[in-house]
């Protein structure tokens, strides 16, 4: 079965018609896969009526059927995953839903079935394009008045197209926080401009610049209330906290640089920000906060030990929250690491003696003269090579039984020598490894124009490339039939 991950860019979610008035009730959503059907169906889990930090999976039936209940308080958003297809929703207390996904079609189409359909369609206009980053990095190059201009239009524009498609059928609470998300979702975007160009500033040394756009993003900011009930239910709730505190950083740039500088030294980069955090934002947000910015950080798989002290922190503070049961497990992980790496390395796992020497990938070949070598180019902080290690035993089988050799060729710097291999010992990479330096960097940049990883290769018995874009160890199989056909 194959595993597609939610990514946390994932949107705002769609619209469905809500009349209830708010109270406790149940939601069933009834789904129908069409086509393939042997693939999970990914799920945001609504906490505290906030949107964001947990998912859940359900598994279709064999005629693909599936089928989720949540107990809810309030109207409350929703995304969706299937093979990396995604579809939102804003779901009502006591309503139904019913959705077809179809993974025949290219890309795999999503429906909502029933009388909320034009609603639905209605709302996902909104998003694309969805990111905030991806539409203010198209501003860069302007002045900030300009491209507020611009928001301002499509904002304006994009409402009115919407209430023209769902007419009187929408109840106004809905409408009004419909139009309240949407203004969220643009005041996104221009924090998120304004902190990129207060970066720009600050590299120039343009002081008078970075205090005048730092002021214009914290103005935004009078106009949003951090304790509305809606707020903390949108998908842009956490950006425009964190955006927030990037722009009262700056604000206060000249008294905490040392520190933030003390503090990355120290390993205690993310007690920083935290406890910054937490002079700047209610309980109830920063415990929101707190609670996101931990798991976004978990999920960076750093496996800092520095996460451990401020989960427990977590607790200590808000020792009934309902967000901790979502942060536990990746923080067993976090602790299984820094044991693991304790351990020696296993035998059939080994680090190229010498390796800081080898300056070029024929240079590297040369200790494997007679053998062909498949090679894995990653880096520790490259989450689809990690990704990859899941499948570790299936490769490693493929190769041991075609008599290939494995090595791991990581592209980390010096700084990151630790944690390299603390990884190796972690995912259990046997095989030979590598940590490239400058000269081997630019070598394999060179022959392999090498733009992104992680990268897969193939070499004969004498060091020469038979296939410079091999099949991932996701793909086994395709390793298997390149190998046998060879």
């Amino acid at each position: 079965m194959k595993m597609y991950k939610l990514l946390m860019s994932i949107l705002l979610l769609g619209l469905v018609s809500c009349s209830q008035t708010s109270h406790s009730d149940e939601v069933l959503i009834t789904g129908k896969v069409i086509g393939n059907n042997d693939y999970e169906v990914i799920h945001t889990v609504p906490v505290n009526s906030c949107y964001g930090i947990a998912t859940d999976v359900i598994l279709p039936d064999s005629v693909g059927s599936f089928e989720l209940k949540l107990e809810i308080e309030e109207p409350t958003f929703l995304s969706f995953c299937l093979r990396g297809n995604n579809q939102h929703l804003l779901v009502c207390p006591g309503e139904n839903y019913e959705v077809k996904i179809n993974t025949n079609d290219s890309p795999t189409s999503w429906s909502i079935v029933g009388e909320n359909a034009l609603l639905q369609a209605a709302y996902q206009k909104f998003l694309s394009p969805f990111d905030p980053t991806d539409v203010a990095m198209q501003y860069m190059n302007g002045t900030y008045a300009d491209a507020q201009k611009a928001f301002d239009s499509d904002s304006a524009r994009e409402m009115d197209e919407f209430k023209a498609s769902v007419g009187e059928s929408i109840s106004p609470k809905i409408m009004a926080l419909v139009q309240y998300d949407r203004k969220l979702y643009y005041c996104s975007i221009k924090c998120k401009l304004l902190v990129y160009k207060c970066f720009q500033a600050y590299r120039t040394n343009n002081k008078e610049e970075l205090n005048t756009l730092v002021q214009t993003g914290l103005n935004l900011f009078k106009d949003i209330d951090f304790e509305d009930t809606d707020f903390l239910r949108s998908k842009w709730s956490y950006p425009l906290l964190r955006d927030f505190l990037f722009l009262k950083q700056y604000e206060t740039i000249e008294t905490t640089t040392e520190a933030q500088k003390k503090a990355k030294i120290e390993g205690l980069r993310h007690t920083f920000k935290i406890n910054f955090a937490k002079q700047y934002l209610s309980e109830t947000n920063f415990e929101f906060y707190t609670a996101h910015y931990l798991k976004n950080a978990l999920r960076q798989r750093k496996y800092e030990k520095e996460l451990l002290t401020l989960f427990d922190d977590f607790k200590a503070q808000f020792p009934n929250s309902n967000y901790t049961q979502y942060l536990i497990s990746d923080m067993d992980k976090v602790n299984d690491f820094h044991r693991i790496a304790a351990m020696e390395f296993p035998e059939d796992i080994k680090v190229l003696d010498n390796y800081q020497t080898i300056g070029s990938l024929s240079e590297c070949m040369q200790a494997f003269k007679g053998q062909k070598v498949y090679v894995d180019i990653w880096g520790t902080l490259c989450g689809y090579c990690k990704d990859e290690f899941a499948y570790k035993d299936a490769i490693d089988s493929v190769l041991k039984e075609m008599n290939v050799t494995m090595l791991y060729i990581s592209t980390d710097g010096d700084q990151n020598e630790e944690r390299w291999l603390n990884m190796i010992k972690y995912y259990d990479l046997s095989g030979y490894h590598i940590r490239a330096n400058k000269d081997l960097k630019a070598d394999m940049d060179n022959i392999l124009n090498l733009k992104g990883i992680p990268r897969y290769v193939l070499f004969d018995e004498n060091g020469k490339i038979i296939n410079d874009d091999m099949p991932r160890p996701s793909q086994a199989e395709e390793v298997r039939k390149i190998l046998a056909d060879d």
